[in-house]
């Protein structure tokens, strides 16, 4: 039987990997514009897209691995067989950024 992760420590690999991401293209975004400009609109839209690609296309990538859940050793799995594009593009943009979206605001 696999051992799950819990909900805490998945959620502190999430916002880990959340608060590094953010960091990385804030500074890329600084030095092509000269300003960080991720709270205006058109940043904040860039940064969400390039996340949801970094999200759903890494851990095809990397084994199953985003930073910050290799960093706590928590690898995304289905049903313990490798990963495809299309179960991540499901998990990534409706599994989380659609219901987020929606319960979120």
């Amino acid at each position: 039987m696999p051992k799950y992760a819990s909900f805490g420590r998945k959620l502190l690999a999430d916002l880990l990997d959340y608060l590094l991401f953010g960091i990385v293209v804030a500074t890329i975004i600084f030095f092509v514009t000269g300003k960080f400009s991720l709270v205006d609109a058109n940043g904040s839209i860039y940064f969400e897209l390039s996340h949801v690609l970094y999200m759903t296309l890494l851990p095809l990538l990397w084994s199953g691995y985003i930073v910050g859940k290799r960093i706590f050793n928590i690898y995304i799995t289905k049903d313990g067989q490798p990963l495809i594009l299309s179960t991540m593009v499901l998990r990534e943009i409706f599994g989380k950024f659609i219901l987020a979206g929606v319960t979120l605001h």
